[in-house]
């Protein structure tokens, strides 16, 4: 029986006599690589000392004979080396015993002892309940190892662990021997040594910071690191230990366990839906997601940086999961024009928990000036680009863009007829989002300078700041939710009509009003009628399926006709004030929530911030009226769109499934280049993953998702208030505004909205939606309501029961859950 192995003996690499610990470390030493000398104690021995409850006889003599060639100053380190100990599947770490600084031979028995021992009670602790091939092996090696008298020591990661797809090794080290480190009972310095090293400063703070290494040392224990993964063919976690003489040994290399397989469908670096979420938020099918992306370059200021002399940051969008993402570095890079100490909460929201804002280079005044003397020639030479002048260019665009609209395709028409019919529209569509660029700029730049001036340095209240940005709407969705309330207040004034168009069949709808009501209904759907729950082309338009309005209708004419209609549900009418909740609530629910600050409604801003600010609002309504007015026209060119393609589609008998394959699919199709059964077969598998039930996370970081609340149900939820006011209510999911159960007064709850939900916008006291901020349409419309609204409460439809009593707090961005309702 053998009962010591040294590295060079053919047993040191078979992990069924010496455990995976002790084999990969004979491996790394026959490589060339530095690790300090050791031997094994076998499983035989181990299995001897089971079966007879002593240690083989010999074995005291073999450890005194080899323990002087082994002993440093540090003394030895006996450790465990099992079968299933260090593999890719499990670490085992901290179940068995390891013992340091071993002085002598005696006591080195003792502790190979405690190791066996160890091995016991794990595997008695384990193997409760288990299957027998579940159960680790009785018998295991130990190491005795020689101490490495160590300045400084510590682990070494050949991927991230948390951002598996970042090529860099993270270091993490403490001074002395690594023990501490290992066990967790010290946070450890940290590195990350890629193309280059950075430093975590946060980690190098502190009275014990002072051994930090060269970058040098750094550098070489990366090398080393990389150089036992390229050994074992898979990513490590090293132990290493650097000596006084700056040398760097190999203690220990065995395969991360809990590395999660990198997403190889989202590009590294930082993605963020924070502006995807107003650009568009409805999950994107295979075809528009194809569009999106081949068209970026027409809607991401590409030519604008080049004339400002900006780099451009490829690729500025990525369709994840069928979510839209915007590129977080490309956000990052202007934050180099943005003074230090001077990034407003709006734009640190678009960012990640945790970003560090400190660690961004910031230009220089020459450079800012430089930078502002381009912008300035800019905006003289090009009238898109001059906020006095876009708005009336982009009118003038969007009038040409009109003219070139197709209409609904002809029956009788060729299928390459169609397939260009297809071409053209996504060229417009192109056109329009390249068109769009200033117009959502400077809406956006407005409001986020709005909420800087009037929050953060006139002190406003949030709800004053919202009040006021609420004022002079006039654009499309007014008019759709106006016409939608006229026609149902008229339904309402019809002795019996109400009663009897509920009782009458959805198709009987039209037969069953009055003609001149009829008539305001036809021409309500002629006007609008491409709108429908949101924009993605799977979901049928309202001159497709027109009982999505009939039912709007009926709701509508229901809460008027009801003695309960308020008339603080109209377009431009104030909200309740802050601190308030609409009556016919307990005075539980009445009272609000702790954070109350009902001064903000008695306490008008002073007078003269409000004049100073008033162009600026007037500005803002402007351009979020315009972006409107772009919004429609894109409903038209999507339901052009949906149209051609469904034709192609039935002609091609591919039906819907046409929505899930590429432009270029289509055309290959279409010339033979793509058979039938293969372009089914690719439809098929992308809409049965395309149909799974998935949230996107706010942020992407490196392929790892990240998002800013800890989920759960809590009595307080926190989102971003954007229309002020507060309310109560019951909780009502909504996820098809045409077949909402929804009565007046309740609370609307959504993953998020789209404009083919504003009739229903009348009924609620309010909205909750998960995504979205100040400019996406749930805010817009519950603004111009004077209804409460919450944006970004994550997970809002599973966190809030359907039918709970809620309070929310428009300006404050919170929902308090005031009592337990259906269960999710």
């Amino acid at each position: 029986m053998k009962l010591l192995i040294e590295f060079s003996e053919p047993e040191a690499l078979s992990p069924e006599k010496v455990g995976h610990k002790f084999a990969a470390l004979a491996r790394a030493h026959r490589a060339g690589f530095p690790v300090p000398p050791a031997f094994a104690i076998s499983m035989d021995a181990h299995a001897h000392f089971l079966a007879c409850h002593e240690p083989p006889e010999g074995l005291a003599d073999a450890v005194r004979r080899v323990f002087p060639g082994l002993a440093s100053s540090e003394g030895v380190a006996v450790r465990s080396s099992g079968i299933w100990e260090d593999t890719e599947n499990q670490s085992f770490a901290g179940q068995y015993r390891t013992l340091l600084r071993v002085r002598n031979a005696t006591d080195a028995m003792t502790a190979i002892q405690d190791c066996w021992e160890s091995a016991g009670r794990y595997a008695l602790n384990r193997t409760e309940g288990q299957a027998e091939h579940e159960r680790p092996p009785p018998t295991m090696a130990v190491i005795l190892q020689r101490m490495v008298p160590a300045r400084l020591a510590g682990v070494a990661f050949t991927r991230n662990p948390v951002f598996p797809a970042l090529d860099e090794v993270v270091i993490e080290w403490t001074e002395g021997s690594a023990e501490n480190l290992v066990s967790g009972r010290i946070t450890p310095c940290r590195a990350y040594v890629g193309s280059s090293v950075r430093l975590d400063r946060e980690t190098l703070d502190g009275p014990t910071r002072d051994g930090s290494p060269p970058l040098e040392v750094l550098e070489r224990i990366a090398a080393l690191s990389r150089r036992c993964e390229a050994l074992f063919g898979k990513p490590q976690d090293v132990e290493w230990a650097a000596d006084f003489d700056g040398r760097i040994w190999l203690l220990q290399s065995r395969p991360i366990t809990t590395l999660a397989a990198p997403r190889t469908d989202v590009p590294p670096g930082l993605w963020t839906r924070k502006i995807a979420e107003d650009l568009w938020a409805d999950r994107l099918t295979p075809f528009l997601s194809d569009v999106m992306e081949r068209n970026a370059e027409r809607f991401d200021f590409s030519d604008t940086l080049k004339a400002l002399r900006l780099p451009t940051v490829r690729p500025t969008l990525a369709v994840v999961d069928g979510y839209l993402y915007v590129n977080g570095e490309s956000l990052q890079s202007l934050l180099i024009w943005i003074p230090a100490g001077f990034t407003p909460s709006v734009i640190r929201s678009l960012f990640p928990p945790g970003f560090d804002f400190s660690a961004v280079p910031r230009a220089s005044w020459r450079e800012v000036l430089r930078l502002g003397l381009r912008l300035l020639a800019l905006i003289a030479n090009d009238r898109q680009a001059n906020p006095f002048t876009c708005r009336r260019e982009t009118q003038k665009r969007l009038r040409e863009l009109e003219k070139r609209l197709q209409g609904t395709p002809p029956d009788e028409v060729s299928t390459e007829t169609l397939l260009e019919r297809v071409r053209h529209d996504v060229a417009i569509m192109a056109e329009l989002q390249a068109l769009n660029q200033f117009p959502y700029a400077y809406a956006t730049l407005y409001v986020w300078f709005l909420r800087w001036l009037t929050v953060e340095v006139f002190r406003w209240g949030p709800g004053s700041f919202l009040h006021a940005l609420r004022k002079h709407a006039r654009n499309v969705t007014v008019e759709i939710e106006r016409a939608a309330r006229c026609i149902a207040r008229q339904m309402a004034r019809a002795p019996g009509l109400v009663d009897a168009v509920r009782r009458a069949p959805a198709d009987r709808f039209l037969e069953s009003i009055p003609e001149t009501i009829r008539e305001a209904v036809l021409d309500f759907l002629h006007r609008y009628g491409v709108r429908s729950a949101d924009r993605s082309l799977m979901s049928p338009r309202w001159a497709e399926k027109p009982e999505q309005v009939f039912s709007m209708l009926i709701s509508l004419a229901v809460a008027e006709s009801s003695e309960e209609a308020a008339p603080r549900f109209q377009f431009a009418h104030a909200a309740p004030p802050h601190g308030t909740a609409p009556t016919g609530f307990p005075s539980s629910q009445r009272s609000g929530l702790s954070e109350d600050r009902s001064s903000e409604a008695s306490q008008a801003p002073p007078l003269f911030t409000r004049i100073l600010s008033a162009p600026a609002f007037a500005g803002a309504q402007r351009y979020l009226d315009l972006r409107e007015a772009l919004r429609f026209f894109l409903d038209h060119i999507l339901y052009d769109l949906r149209l051609s393609l469904l034709a192609l589609g039935d002609r091609l008998r591919l039906g819907d499934q046409v929505f899930f394959l590429t432009l270029k699919e289509v055309e290959d199709l279409v010339t033979g280049h793509l058979s039938l059964e293969g372009a089914a077969e690719r439809s098929r598998s992308r809409r049965s993953a395309f149909q799974s039930s998935r949230r996107p996370p706010r942020f992407l970081v490196h392929g790892v998702p990240v998002d800013e609340l800890e989920l759960g149900r809590r009595p307080v939820l926190r989102g971003v208030g954007t229309s002020p006011g507060r309310a109560a209510g019951r909780a009502r999911w909504v996820t098809d505004p045409s077949a909402a159960d929804i009565e007046r007064g309740d609370i609307l709850v959504a993953r998020h909205t789209d404009p083919g939900w504003t009739p229903i916008f009348s009924l609620v006291a309010g909205v909750v939606v998960e995504e979205g901020g100040l400019l996406n349409h749930a805010s817009i419309v519950a603004r111009e309501l004077g209804i409460p609204a919450v944006v970004g409460v994550r997970e809002a439809t599973r966190r809030v029961p359907d039918g709970s009593s809620i309070v929310i707090d428009g300006s404050l961005g919170i929902v308090r859950l005031e009592e337990a309702g259906r269960a999710p």
